[in-house]
């Protein structure tokens, strides 16, 4: 925490005893031809079989004998040990326009980019490392496309007729990659707590309240565990990350038949890097609290890492696009809680309407008062 109000008079310094505190534990796209009639099976959301379209033909999923396995960070070496996506039906396609890296069939290469609806062209690529685990879709395309509309409904300042006027296009399925990381943090901190008071001073028409600040020096060490801290593994495009990690299974190509899944293109020590930025800012907020006070000052907290471990997970997502009279905007999907991020256009007269509205709101309060004073 911090404060711009600058105190008019300090105390004296106290001095606090040390204390420790513990924390709770805190695409590509497949194909799996149908052995009755040669089409290809498909997995629907929340599925445990693959399913023919054609005729109508059953096969279970494969499930992994091996559990999820994270890795020691310190024992990562490029190349990884294991690489590729585990089957070979897969083309690298790489989008001419925004540049995004996609492994699929040969056929949706005549298919438009996820991203930016750019043409997808062949490109050989290196390997990516191989997933470890998969949160599957739980949300169909139904599901999805319900979820839209639940959010533009809800969108107060959008054009009256936006929900019957919109068109989606692109709107497909994918697999995002994003490393997990988990950490066993020990954080020393120290800094001083301010507590403000206020003070009868002066006398007559001087007479005033003054604030003041009381500081005590504290300190103290906090544990923390960092479980599956999420940092995109490829350059993925915004859109809502509330995923659970903890509904992740054991990764299969045969949980992926029919969708798209992003390559990853970044490697555990550079993902490290984002990840240890963004859970120190966050311990630092958390050992502020600890200091407590109404402000704080010279906080210094340093932390270490003990038991680093990764691993490299493919997260479901709806992403695509809409038209509203003309005009492109952009939309995602969490295929798993169906939670929805994305642009929108905006009513000029619903937004002027709100402004006209508050300012004769003020109006009238401003006119009560003068009334009242006068």
């Amino acid at each position: 925490m911090s404060s711009t109000d600058k105190p008019v008079t300090d105390e004296p310094v106290a001095e606090e005893a040390p204390v420790l505190t513990r924390a709770a534990d805190d695409g590509r796209q497949r194909h799996f031809p149908c052995a009755t009639c040669g089409s290809q099976l498909i997995v629907a959301p929340g599925a445990t079989v693959l399913r023919c379209p054609a005729c109508g033909a059953e096969e279970a999923i494969p499930l992994s004998p091996e559990a999820i396995r994270e890795q020691a960070l310190e024992e990562w070496q490029p190349p990884a040990p294991v690489l590729g996506l585990g089957d070979t039906a897969h083309v690298p396609l790489v989008c001419a326009g925004c540049g995004a890296a996609v492994d699929g069939l040969p056929a949706i290469a005549a298919q438009p980019c996820p991203y930016c609806g750019g043409h997808l062209q062949r490109k050989e690529l290196p390997d990516s490392i191989r997933p470890e685990a998969v949160v599957p879709f739980l949300l169909d395309r139904k599901g999805a496309e319900t979820a839209i509309k639940e959010w533009i409904r809800k969108r107060w300042f959008a054009p009256s007729d936006l929900n019957h006027l919109v068109h989606l296009e692109g709107f497909r399925d994918v697999y995002l990659p994003f490393f997990t990381f988990d950490s066993h943090t020990v954080s020393h901190y120290s800094g001083q707590a301010g507590h403000h008071y206020y003070m009868t001073v002066g006398s007559g028409k001087n007479r005033r309240q003054q604030r003041r600040t009381r500081w005590t020096s504290r300190s103290g060490v906090h544990e923390y565990f960092i479980d599956d801290e999420l940092v995109p593994a490829a350059a993925i495009s915004s859109g809502d990350r509330s995923w659970r990690t903890s509904s992740a299974k054991a990764y299969v190509p045969a949980q992926l038949a029919g969708t798209t899944a992003l390559r990853a293109e970044r490697d555990p020590q550079e993902g490290w890097r984002e990840a240890k930025s963004a859970i120190e800012a966050r311990l630092y907020g958390i050992c502020c609290g600890k200091i407590g006070g109404d402000v704080q000052r010279s906080v210094q907290v340093v932390t270490a890492h003990r038991g680093i471990a990764w691993k490299l997970i493919l997260l479901p997502r709806w992403e695509g696009g809409y038209r509203y009279r003309q005009r492109r905007f952009v939309l995602t999907v969490n295929g798993q809680n169906g939670a929805v991020q994305g642009d929108r256009p905006w009513s000029r007269w619903k937004v002027t309407g709100a402004v006209l509205f508050v300012l004769a709101l003020l109006a009238v309060v401003a006119f009560v008062v003068i009334q009242a004073r006068s």
